[in-house]
């Protein structure tokens, strides 16, 4: 610098040297590093102010320049004295000519050690590489921040903020400005946040965030290859009894401990993660689905055995449902709703299993819930519609009832059978609407057939015959909801028989019995259906307030080709007259098995070998047909073969 240019006029000069300074600089930081520079022009400027008074100045002056640059020596002290960061300054070869007195409490290092060294002092040699390449990369006027490990003096590790000046090219510095500011506790708190923000504080796992992320980029893949990865999703099967019987506190040691039980299941490179609730999820990479099913049913092993808590031993089991996938194929959003698919299939299957998610089984679930929407829709809008098909007396032909049966035209699927869509309305709820409306259709149909005809009065027509599901039984409104039928409809009691299968009796039996008894009372006629396809014993139907017996088709399809199958028809036959029960045989197709049965002791006969169940218009010709009392077993009805197919 010219004599002729003051301490002013250098810090004009080094003010006006363009500075990048960064987003994250701080504002305390920028005005020291100033600071600094002020300082160390005026010091630069009182050197060679000293050197020119030695050439011919007085020892006085001499003295006033040297008294002039340690008073700013110690002004620039005291002005960085207090300052949190470490303030350094470094000439061209890197060594420090200045530190400030927070590099004892920062870096662990009195200034005094620090000063007149080379600044890599600070950095190990594994460490040092970045702030070497910052001294010599950054651009002369330019600034350089980076997050850069320095060293304490005993050796420990400090994470700092560093800024890097570079001012070479300014004549009144000619070296460097290094900040460095400690971010140890700060980026430890950033940590633990991220920790919370992708973890699940419950069980340590990765939570749907970070899970959803991995996966992603897993599907992501490498370029030009197409590798295989799998998705499991792991339900416990009775967690809120866990919750709601010992509360939450033991709730959250088990999800901890199953977390636990999961992860030691599997890899190095697997990952596991708490999606919510009781629902984990892991991803597997590189594996394929017989081989993540092998890790699910070692999960499912894991977990099958009761888990020990603190207080208290529960119940751990899960259902594992798994979706394969590939990377540039899939998406994440796709294989955990298949996996999650998967799983719920796995619940339906008997719990604490593993199911694998199969495009085609999925394809007709949806189309199952489809058709269930379409059933709703079709019981509301009257697509439903009844059938009836005669019962007849096998000693004279004639017609003693009708059993109403409910058949589905769909608009777009043609007639879905009832084996289709009655155990849908049974598992989907729609089975009390369902029912009630058959129950009150039939009920009114019957309520016709007895208007006097030939050979009966008025009261004593046929019989309309109802089937009942068990659920229906079991719902509290259900004898009202009989009741108000009857009365709608102005059917006797007496005409009217329900029919419930024998399982369902058997189901829950000590439940069946007061409800049927109340129907009796009422004047209702009761008959157990599909008889001989459940535990057939005479000690239950001993207890059963019954009317009628009705003996599967199984049965008297046997009676004339194997001698034991006709053995066990006349045993039933038997045991159901000893116990005063009518009798009626289903599914009866050709006359010998009629004749058989009559012989054997059956009263009445239902089948094809009579008539195929007719729509409300053809009951009248069955009737009519039957009126004048007994018709050969060899001929249909009297002559009546035309009836239509239903």
């Amino acid at each position: 610098m010219d004599a002729a240019v003051g301490p002013v006029g250098g810090l004009a000069l080094a003010a006006g040297v363009p500075v990048a300074t960064p987003a994250r600089l701080g504002v305390a930081a920028l005005v020291l590093a100033l600071v600094v520079l002020a300082v160390l022009v005026t010091r630069r400027w009182l050197s060679r102010q000293s050197a020119a008074a030695v050439a011919g100045a007085s020892r006085r002056a001499d003295r006033r320049v040297a008294d002039a640059a340690e008073l700013n020596g110690r002004r620039l002290a005291a002005l960085t004295q207090h300052v949190g960061d470490v303030v350094l300054v470094l000439d061209a070869s890197s060594r420090v000519e200045f530190v400030s007195a927070a590099c004892e409490q920062v870096l662990g290092r009195p200034v005094r050690r620090v000063q007149g060294r080379l600044v890599t002092l600070l950095t190990s040699p594994a460490r040092g590489v970045p702030l070497e390449a910052a001294l010599r990369e950054t651009a002369p006027g330019d600034v350089t921040e980076l997050d850069l490990v320095l060293e304490k003096g005993d050796g420990t590790p400090v994470r700092t903020r560093t800024t890097v000046a570079n001012r070479t090219d300014d004549a009144a510095v000619e070296g460097y400005v290094v900040t460095v500011r400690d971010v140890t506790a700060e980026q430890a708190q950033a940590e633990e946040l991220a920790l919370h923000v992708l973890h699940d504080p419950v069980t340590g796992l990765a939570n749907r965030r970070l899970f959803t992320e991995r996966l992603v980029q897993a599907l992501s893949g490498r370029p030009g290859h197409e590798d295989s990865l799998v998705v499991m999703i792991c339900d416990l099967d009775d967690f809120k009894t866990v919750n709601d019987r010992h509360g939450h506190a033991t709730g959250d040691e088990l999800l901890g401990l199953v977390g636990q039980t999961i992860t030691a299941t599997l890899g190095p490179g697997d990952t596991a993660a708490r999606l919510g609730g009781d629902e984990f999820a892991v991803l597997l990479e590189g594996r394929t689905a017989e081989q993540a099913v092998d890790v699910a049913h070692r999960i499912v092993r894991a977990l099958s055995q009761p888990i020990r808590l603190t207080s208290t031993s529960v119940d751990g089991r899960v259902s594992v449902g798994v979706a394969q996938g590939r990377t540039g194929r899939t998406s994440a959003e796709e294989m955990l709703r298949n996996a999650d698919v998967a799983m719920y299939w796995a619940k339906d299957r008997g719990r604490s299993t593993v199911a694998v998610y199969d495009p085609v089984e999925h394809e007709q679930a949806i189309d199952r819930l489809v058709l269930r929407s379409d059933l709703q829709r079709a019981i509301r809008t009257g697509e439903l519609r009844l059938v009836f098909q005669p019962t007849i007396d096998l000693s004279n032909g004639k017609v003693t009832g009708f059993e109403a049966l409910s058949r589905w035209h769909h608009p777009l699927r043609g007639t879905i059978p009832p084996s289709d869509f009655i155990p849908m309305a049974e598992d989907s709820g729609m089975i009390g609407a369902l029912g009630a409306w058959v129950l009150l259709q039939a009920c009114r149909v019957g309520a016709e057939l007895q208007a006097p005809g030939p050979g009966r009065g008025a009261g004593s027509g046929p019989t309309m015959a109802v089937n009942i599901s068990p659920v229906q039984l079991s719902q509290p409104d259900f004898v009202v909801e009989l009741l108000a039928a009857l009365d709608q409809s102005g059917l006797p009691p007496d005409r009217l028989l329900l029919e419930i299968t024998e399982t369902a009796v058997l189901t829950d039996i000590d439940r069946v019995i007061p409800r049927l008894a109340a129907l009796r009372t009422l004047g209702v006629r009761v008959a157990v259906d599909d008889f001989g396809t459940g535990y057939s014993s005479l000690s239950y139907l001993s207890r059963l307030p019954l009317d009628v017996l009705k003996i599967d088709r199984s049965f008297v399809e046997r009676v004339l080709t194997d001698p034991q199958g006709a053995s066990v028809a006349q045993a039933v036959l038997d045991m159901s007259n000893s116990l005063g029960l009518t009798t009626v045989a289903e599914g009866v197709e050709h006359p010998d098995q009629a004749r058989w049965l009559r012989d054997a002791g059956c009263t009445l006969g239902q089948g094809y070998l009579w008539a195929r169940p007719v729509p409300r218009e053809e009951m009248a010709a069955v009737l009519a047909a039957h009126a004048g009392g007994t018709v050969s077993l060899d001929a249909p009805l009297g002559g009546v073969t035309d009836l239509r197919t239903y």
